[in-house]
């Protein structure tokens, strides 16, 4: 499960040689890729149109994501015939699958191994400028994105295309390392 700002590309998309998806399964695993409610690959209700009705369409919680978390194992596990399987999370799936291990402990029983990098929890010692910039002022954004009517700040296709474009290319993925640290890590390197 993917991370706060990301999708299941996340885990494809700097192609075979480098994405940990096509390691696993080149390794012999079952990869099952999930999204989370609201990314670039998720924006479908059976009421709610993300645009439309995108205050309701974007409330929801680390709850909601981990109810589904529970209905995709649930599924895997009864078209596989297997009764466990390996879980890797990131970021916001490894919050979610903590809320579901804590809230629904019947569920660890399901799960053989648990490989949670990064929980997205608190972020003020982040070591990302950008990021701690964001956490002094998340009050007043929040604010502004509420007044201002904006509740999807992710979902830009041209810009997901593109980027996915220079992750994926021999000659350029050196840039999408460079722009992830400086934007996320903060080391630049």
């Amino acid at each position: 499960m993917h991370g706060l700002t990301s999708s299941s590309a996340d885990f494809v998309n700097r192609g075979p040689e480098r994405s940990l998806a096509y390691i696993l399964a080149d390794a012999g695993y079952d990869v099952w890729l999930a999204n989370a409610h609201g990314n670039t690959f998720l924006r479908n209700h059976t009421t709610l149109d993300p645009v439309m009705d995108a205050e309701k369409f974007y409330d929801f919680t680390w709850h909601e994501i981990r109810y589904y978390i529970i209905g995709a194992i649930d599924y895997i596990l009864n078209l596989s015939g297997d009764n466990s399987l390996y879980y890797i999370g990131n970021s916001q799936g490894t919050t979610a699958f903590l809320v579901l291990a804590s809230s629904r402990p019947e569920f660890n029983a399901k799960i053989r191994i648990a490989s949670l990098m990064a929980p997205a929890a608190i972020l003020q010692h982040y070591p990302s400028i950008f990021i701690q910039t964001l956490c002094k002022y998340i009050d007043q954004v929040e604010l502004i994105l509420k007044k201002w009517k904006i509740y999807e700040i992710l979902y830009v296709k041209e810009i997901r295309d593109g980027v996915s474009a220079l992750c994926t290319d021999p000659n350029s993925s050196h840039i999408c390392d460079v722009l992830y640290d400086l934007l996320l890590s903060g080391d630049g390197g």
